[in-house]
């Protein structure tokens, strides 16, 4: 994979992951909690994206 494509993939992952942060912040009943662990989720994937494209 281009380093290109992946820099465009590890923007594209930390704007959906910095929006789902967002919305779960104002989720005052706790029923969007699911979307912090997915953003939590993909933040681990942006690291291991991050690493591997480093090596």
């Amino acid at each position: 994979m281009k380093k290109e494509n992946i820099h465009d993939i590890y923007l594209e992952l930390n704007a959906i992951s910095q929006i789902m942060h967002l919305i779960s912040l104002h989720d005052e009943d706790g029923s969007l909690a699911y979307l912090d662990y997915l953003a939590l989720k993909i933040d681990d994937l942006l690291i291991r994206l991050n690493r591997d494209s480093l090596e």
